[in-house]
């Protein structure tokens, strides 16, 4: 599941929530999101959050690498994005306190 959040006219928030157990693919997968708003909604993606249940340290450290990778261009100005904001979260823990947070 995918919910982009607009936080304004240009920016947008994006929640992925994963059962199970984070894999490489599923960061790709985030990747692609986070770019095809870049290129196709002219859009900046201001953080990607991944809520799953379980995360090995490799995944992790993978998440920081493609906050360094080359960005796409926005297509009417030709400006690099902003860097990648991938934000792994546990699941369960970020439920409840989005909860007892909401107003």
């Amino acid at each position: 599941v995918v919910i982009s959040h607009k936080d304004d006219d240009k920016n947008v928030e994006i929640i992925e929530c994963k059962v199970g157990k984070l894999r490489a693919l599923d960061l790709a997968q985030l990747r692609l999101y986070c770019d095809e708003i870049v290129l196709h909604e002219n859009k900046q993606p201001t953080k990607a959050i991944i809520l799953c249940d379980e995360v090995d340290q490799k995944i992790r450290n993978l998440a920081h690498e493609i906050n360094d990778l080359p960005r796409p261009k926005f297509r009417t100005t030709n400006k690099e994005a902003e860097p990648y904001n991938f934000v792994i979260a546990d699941a369960k823990n970020w439920w409840e306190r989005a909860k007892t947070e909401a107003p």
